[in-house]
């Protein structure tokens, strides 16, 4: 689990690569220091948006994470996916949903289906992420504009809730 090389393929990997790029010429900024940090946030963007995507063979456009630092960063990932197991399998009594998201780590083929869940969620939070952003922006001001309006909507959707339920 989170032991191999993960590739973003098709429109996916077009986004990533324009997400993990520099905003504009002569700008070194990013929104999105590699392609790790952006696989990291999408699954949960992708659940909370409830966007998921299926893999998209459109183009040759490839980008990828490798294994070293996916088996480096595997703790916070398995971590990630257990919370999405957790959360996305709604319809499964509480025993059946730890199984899943606890027990299955060394089973990959009665994993392989909350596998593609959770890569489904990944590329949905890519494109929720992507669009937010770059849709209706044509500069770096519209990027950045867009980027502080998705962050603002994150929070007003999100932190209103902990803060009532606290």
């Amino acid at each position: 689990m989170f032991d191999q090389i993960y590739n973003f393929k098709g429109k996916h990997a077009d986004m990533v690569i324009q997400l993990t790029n520099p905003i504009g010429p002569n700008i070194s900024a990013k929104i999105f220091d590699t392609n790790y940090d952006l696989y990291a946030v999408a699954p949960l963007v992708g659940y909370l948006y409830n966007r998921k995507a299926p893999v998209d063979k459109s183009s040759d456009s490839n980008t990828k994470i490798f294994r070293d630092k996916m088996m480096d960063e595997s703790e916070n990932l398995k971590y990630n996916y257990r919370l999405l197991m957790l959360l996305c399998n709604k319809n499964l009594d509480s025993e059946e949903r730890t199984k899943i998201a606890f027990k299955l780590d060394n089973n990959d083929e009665e994993r392989k289906k909350y596998d593609e869940l959770y890569d489904d969620y990944v590329r949905g939070g890519v494109e929720v992420i992507y669009e937010h952003i770059f849709e209706d922006a044509n500069d770096v001001d519209g990027y950045l504009m867009n980027l502080y309006e998705f962050i603002d909507d994150f929070n007003n959707r999100y932190n209103v809730e902990i803060e009532s339920f606290m």
